[in-house]
């Protein structure tokens, strides 16, 4: 029941969330829907979101190909591929939406919502009846060009033989089966064997809905206003971002991260796919008609580029000089790819070439068939499939590739001049921009893939790796701007700007994250320190009083009790030294650039048992002690060096208590940071510290201290580490001589620890 309600609401929720999306989408885009540019942006739109969605189930299939994420797969890079096609031909036919959006066109849109929730609803049954079932990766290419088939005979071969009113009733059957087949799996979906309880399920059945939804002014399009068209088309693109979320957040999740992270990435991702579609509809809703020719603004704008490009392929050359792996060397490269196509744009370029033929994009056509060979080559070496060359020689290799790209670059522009030399007629065609659109989409992928795949590694985001990997995206999206507009419009400039923003952003966070990795560096060293401390300072007593109870055991003629009791003492000693570095290890062995791990721990047990281990080795030592609390269990957020804190406290009451050796112990409860907090204040009355001693009290080996000088410095490192903090008073106020006073305050649990 609890498991229905939470995917009542949960799917209630997202559905709400999706309808007020698609609507906010769509208000902008009634009055620019009649655009070139719209048509071509709300196919992009779909193409990108599918193609990222594409990316990141391939995460999970790209070992092992399980056949329900298979054809999900498969689905949806079919549906990429149709999208992107379509774009193209608008661009090549250059037929506004009033024109483009026929009858046949509206029925084409709505079957194909009809096959893939065919594939959709084949994916759930097969995972339903066979979970653990594989394919192979010929299967999944094979259902690819088959529903590309479909879709190619019912537009080109079915629909010119029909009548509109033929294509209407076809229309209507197939959003029928559509909507069934969805219906279907999403019923299936929230059934065993699949988890009913999870988001997964709900963002899945919510991606269903919205198909659903979309088919619904899909087929009424076919019959009324055409700009339900459109409407269909916002609510497939909210659907296919429901998808990425229900693939994305339980794996983003199961990595460790929290709720918000988890949706916030994949939804960072999507954001890129909503950039293109959010510039094309500002551009043709508020500045239908600018035009402006800025030489000056252009090259400023590519030579910014061209070196915010290079400072990020040195931020990372730097950064991998101080935590060495081998996927830095694509990223570098690839920065310095687009460095020196920029820098290309800027130094080689003609005036009168820009202004009759306009603006060349042999460039970025080079530098984008550079980055899908380099994201490939980064995918291979962040699956440790690496290049002898260049791990033999690195810098050999970024710079051959390098020169690579630059022939690339200089032979495209002679082809170019070449074929516009022969063929005039070309100069206004949109061959260049689609090809431009076509290879970005594969790029698109490529970095989608590369970022999740380094963020499951790394199992977090939060690295230089993830962030490079992701601000490669910053060169797709002015791309796909450019190759939807023509030179010198505001939706051209857009790219322009864009490109430049995202640069600048890039250096800032990096640096960021070298700051935050230099922090985190500090806290792994700090760790380091306080666990050799324990080691160096709490085995070195044990280890006395172990030598003392053997030397007890040395003496002949001691009476029995005393020999036995020299023995449990000699045991004793042992297990608690190997319990201390039981936990030193276990702490050792988590992650050095987290915090120690805390759990709920008894306080006023520990305090006893830091008292007891002390009396151990002190066996001579006649010592008054009281513990006075609250409530009778007061549990902290600490580990099993607790009693080491306190162990410390009590050691160095005894050894400054030359005449009455008594520790009162009294806990009260606190706030802390505005949290609740046990106080626990240990008191004695030996000869006090000094003023101008208390200054230097917790410092590590501590001028003038007895012993090594590490046990007070453990005790503040202890507290710090827990959230707490540590003091030391007079326990008469204004006079030290009476007796010291230390006060430990450490962040309550919330909760008792479960019972075994």
């Amino acid at each position: 029941m609890e498991e229905a309600r939470s995917l009542r609401r949960d799917g209630t929720i997202g559905l709400f969330a999706g309808l007020v999306l698609a609507i906010l989408m769509y208000v902008p885009v009634l009055p620019a829907w009649n655009s070139l540019s719209t048509d071509v942006a709300l196919h992009s739109l779909l193409a990108l979101l599918a193609t990222i969605a594409a990316a990141w189930v391939y995460v999970d299939i790209r070992n092992e190909l399980h056949l329900c994420e298979s054809v999900v797969f498969a689905a949806l890079v079919s549906r990429a591929t149709i999208h992107l096609g379509a774009a193209i031909n608008i661009s090549f036919t250059q037929t506004p939406p009033l024109v483009d959006v026929t009858v046949r066109a509206i029925a084409l849109d709505t079957l194909e919502i009809t096959l893939l929730g065919v594939l959709l609803l084949i994916a759930v049954l097969r995972h339903r009846r066979s979970p653990s079932s594989k394919t192979t990766t010929g299967r999944v290419v094979l259902i690819v060009l088959l529903v590309l088939s479909v879709d190619g005979l019912i537009n080109f071969a079915l629909f010119p033989q029909l009548q509109d009113v033929q294509v209407q009733i076809v229309g209507v059957v197939g959003g029928v089966i559509a909507v069934a087949s969805l219906l279907l799996a999403g019923w299936i979906r929230i059934r065993p064997p699949f988890k009913t309880g999870n988001r997964e399920t709900s963002l899945y059945v919510i991606a269903f809905l919205l198909f659903i939804e979309a088919t619904v002014p899909a087929v009424a399009a076919l019959f009324g206003p055409t700009e339900l068209w459109a409407l269909a088309m916002v609510f497939q693109s909210v659907a296919f971002l429901a998808i990425t979320f229900a693939v994305a957040t339980p794996r983003l999740m199961a990595l460790g991260m929290d709720y918000e992270t988890s949706f916030g990435v994949p939804g960072l991702f999507s954001l890129l796919a909503f950039v293109p579609f959010m510039v094309s509809i500002a551009a043709v809703s508020l500045v239908p008609g600018f035009y402006a020719v800025d030489l000056s603004a252009y090259l400023i704008s590519h030579a910014g580029a061209a070196f915010l490009s290079s400072i990020m392929a040195y931020l990372v050359y730097e950064y991998s000089k101080r935590k060495p792996a081998w996927v830095h060397y694509p990223m570098i490269l690839l920065f310095l790819c687009w460095a020196f196509v920029e820098g290309y744009i800027v130094l080689v370029w003609r005036v009168d070439g820009v202004l009759l033929f306009g603006e060349s994009l042999v460039p970025y056509i080079t530098g984008s068939i550079a980055s899908i060979i380099t994201l490939a080559r980064s995918i291979q070496w962040a699956q440790k499939r690496l290049h002898q060359e260049a791990m033999a020689r690195p810098s050999y290799w970024i710079l051959t590739r390098l020169a690579f790209v630059a022939s690339m670059l200089v032979g495209g522009e002679l082809l170019k001049d070449l074929i516009l030399g022969g063929t005039p007629a070309l100069v206004d065609s949109p061959l260049g921009r689609m090809v431009l659109l076509s290879i970005n989409f594969v790029a698109m992928f490529a970095v989608t893939y590369l970022t999740v795949l380094l963020a499951k590694k790394s199992r977090s985001w939060r690295t230089i790796e993830v962030l490079a990997a992701g601000l490669l995206s910053v060169w797709i999206v002015p791309n796909v701007l450019k190759g939807n507009f023509d030179d010198w419009v505001a939706g051209w400039w857009a790219a322009e700007g864009f490109l430049l923003i995202g640069l600048l952003l890039g250096p800032v966070l990096i640096g960021t994250l070298y700051l935050q990795e230099m922090f985190r560096a500090e806290q792994s060293r700090r760790k380091a320190t306080l666990l050799s401390d324990v080691l160096a300072h709490d085995v070195s007593n044990l280890h006395q009083a172990l030598a003392l109870a053997l030397g007890i055991l040395d003496i002949e003629d001691i009476p029995r009790q005393v020999r036995e009791d020299a023995l449990e003492d000699a045991r004793s000693c042992l297990r608690r030294a190997d319990q201390l570095t039981k936990n030193v290890r276990g702490m050792g062995f988590a992650d050095s650039e987290e915090e120690l791990p805390l759990e709920p721990v008894d306080l006023v047990l520990s305090i006893e048992q830091a008292f007891g281990q002390l009396m151990m080795e002190k066996p001579d030592e006649t010592v008054e002690f009281s513990v006075d609390k609250e409530e009778e269990t007061c549990y902290v957020a600490a580990n099993g060096l607790l009693v080491d804190l306190f162990y410390n406290l009590f050691k160095n009451s005894v050894m400054y208590s030359p005449d009455l050796k008594r520790i009162e112990v009294h806990i009260n409860t606190v706030e802390l940071r505005n949290m609740s907090a046990w106080e626990t204040r240990v008191v004695d009355y030996g000869r006090g510290i000094k003023p101008e001693q208390k200054q230097e009290l917790f410092r590590r080996f501590m001028r003038g201290a007895e012993g090594s000088g590490l046990g007070l410095s453990v005790v503040y490192a202890l507290a710090e580490t827990y959230g707490g903090t540590v003091v030391v008073e007079d326990r008469i106020p204004e006079d030290y001589s009476k007796g010291t006073m230390f006060v430990v305050t450490l962040p309550a649990h919330v909760k008792k620890p479960e019972e075994p």
